[in-house]
């Protein structure tokens, strides 16, 4: 098993090396503009505060980040459910 994790994780790794550290947190740190900002302004009635519409239109502007993250948090509940006695 370490092995397979460490195959998995070599190639990023070495893609990342390449390139300058600026570089790297520029790229993929930001969502593209526009992406998600016509629902947050959907999602913003006047009661809520703007931080709050703000976390509610991140999962419209990273769609495959909040089907990951649903995932995970779907396996490990199952997996904490299902080991349990």
């Amino acid at each position: 098993m370490p092995a397979l994790v460490l195959l998995a994780a070599l190639v990023p790794a070495l893609r990342a090396h390449r390139l300058p550290a600026a570089q790297a947190i520029s790229t993929s740190g930001a969502p593209r503009t526009g992406r998600g900002a016509a629902r947050q302004r959907l999602l913003a009635p006047p009661r809520l505060p703007r931080p709050v519409s703000l976390g509610l239109g991140q999962p419209f502007a990273r769609p495959s980040r909040t089907l990951l993250t649903m995932a995970a948090i779907i396996l490990v509940s199952t997996t904490a459910t299902l080991s349990t006695d």
